[in-house]
């Protein structure tokens, strides 16, 4: 946290301001992250005035005709830029929310509020400067949802309506920019609400238009709704989950288990939001009243891959959210499998291996994916939770321990034992010497070996070892 008591006597501090947020997370008792600092022309020298106070150095960031000279110090940020206006209070009237119109006069931390700022922050309540704030940045649209999900306020009706007359504008900002107060909106613990709202006023369709096909796309079989009704409830549902994940997976696990780290939720919510995407492109209607959505999995991976791309997500961030859409049908197979007492180790082994890291997250959603299908309670204990739990275990427990052991055999026995020259099919005949050592049907060098032989006595491929 910065010395503020250091910065009082810098030369020019009675014409320099803290704003924005540090100011409102101050106000309500919390501890900034960083600092903006807004002072009369020239910025440099006060921006210099400061880092030698607190042991910094400057960085230029601004872009042309807008400076911006961040102060960084032992984990300390602060960023300097020019006032907008004659006044301070000009430049509050030109910010976004009346919460961030806020500043602290440097010298004496003397509060100035133009626009009504500290009773919204008493009455929790997110209200524009004016309309024209979504016009000048029309990203301060979705910030809206972002800021009242993570104060917990409301966003105040007059606010909301602007939202709505100004939602289209959101297609004119950066990708990355919406990218960013998107998956913050998700990071949250209960995103949901404001993702129902952001649809309401149309914002969400705005910035994902492949959602509003889903919406009187109805759906037959298990589904009590249609498909957009349908991802609401399984985004509800997978919140829970995550909410209440400790009596879901397994006992042992680091809490928060590490295949929920690195913002995965998020990830996870918003492959939940985009599951079904490709529903509505392949619906065919089998007979009046019942439809399929053949390949619909792999449809919505290509078209959240596209979404992901405009979005400017990372490769990780795109690998996370296509892989669960891709896959997310895997588990519902394995339980009809199960059903119908097919045994499905060996399958659930192919599933693991195949998936790898995905697997939790993928079983998580096909948790909220069965939950979110009809009007009924799902019972916590209900076969379908008990199985997907059963292959959380398995997965968890002893695949992640066999895996790290050592292959029963190499190529270098596919070279030795059996004459063959490395190929294409050699990663096919090791992943099967693989599944099945995973699953339990081998456990020796020997068995191993005997697979190969029976592989290659099948596809005609070299002769058994030993001849």
């Amino acid at each position: 946290m910065i010395p503020l008591d250091r910065l009082r006597n810098i030369p020019g501090a009675e014409n320099a301001f803290l704003v924005g947020g540090s100011v409102r997370d101050t106000l309500l008792g919390r501890r900034p992250q960083d600092y903006d600092v807004a002072v009369f022309p020239p910025v440099r020298p006060f921006a210099e005035e400061i880092a030698r106070k607190i042991g910094g150095h400057c960085v230029d960031l601004g872009k042309p005709g807008r400076q911006i000279i961040r102060v960084a110090a032992r984990g300390i940020l602060v960023d300097v830029s020019p006032i907008n206006g004659p006044t301070i209070q000009a430049d509050l009237l030109h910010r976004d929310f009346t919460i961030n119109a806020l500043a602290r006069r440097l010298s004496s931390m003397e509060t100035i509020d133009c626009t009504g700022g500290r009773e919204d922050l008493q009455k929790k309540k997110i209200r524009m400067v004016s309309a024209g704030a979504f016009v000048d940045d029309p990203v301060r649209l979705i910030r809206a949802y972002r800021l009242a999900a993570g104060l917990g306020f409301e966003i105040d009706p007059a606010t909301s309506a602007a939202i709505k007359t100004h939602a289209a504008r959101i297609r004119t900002s950066a990708g990355e920019r919406i990218r960013v107060e998107l998956l913050k909106i998700l990071a949250g613990e209960s995103a949901f609400p404001w993702i129902v709202q952001m649809a309401r006023n149309r914002l969400l369709f705005s910035i994902i238009p492949e959602l509003e096909a889903l919406k009187d796309c109805p759906q037959t079989g298990h589904h009590d709704f249609d498909v957009w009704e349908h991802t609401l409830r399984v985004l509800e549902h997978l919140e829970r989950i995550l909410i209440h994940r400790e009596e879901l997976l397994p006992a042992g696990l680091p809490e928060p288990p590490a295949f929920l780290g690195n913002g995965t939720p998020a990830l996870l919510k918003m492959a939940a939001l985009l599951h079904d995407i490709g529903k509505p492109p392949t619906r065919r209607e089998t007979r009046p009243g019942e439809a399929v959505f053949h390949g619909h999995h792999r449809k919505g991976a290509e078209m959240a891959e596209n979404i992901a791309l405009r979005l400017k997500f990372s490769t990780r961030e795109r690998q996370v959210v296509t892989g669960v859409i891709r896959h997310h049908l895997t588990p519902l197979w394995l339980f009809i499998h199960h059903e119908k007492s097919m045994t499905p180790e060996k399958a659930a082994t192919r599933f693991f291996m195949k998936c790898g890291p995905l697997c939790p997250l993928i079983l998580l959603h096909a948790m909220a994916d069965h939950r979110g299908k009809t009007l009924r309670p799902v019972l916590d204990e209900d076969d379908h939770t008990r199985f997907i739990q059963k292959l959380l275990t398995a997965y968890f427990t002893d695949f992640q321990r066999n895996i790290a052991r050592p292959p029963l055999i190499t190529g270098h026995d596919l070279i030795s034992e059996f004459g063959l020259r490395p190929g294409p099919e050699f990663k096919s005949i090791l992943t099967r010497v693989e599944e099945a050592r995973l699953s339990g049907e081998a456990s020796s060098r020997g068995d191993g070996l005997d697979i190969v032989a029976a592989f290659l006595a099948a596809h005609g491929l070299g002769t058994a070892h030993g001849d």
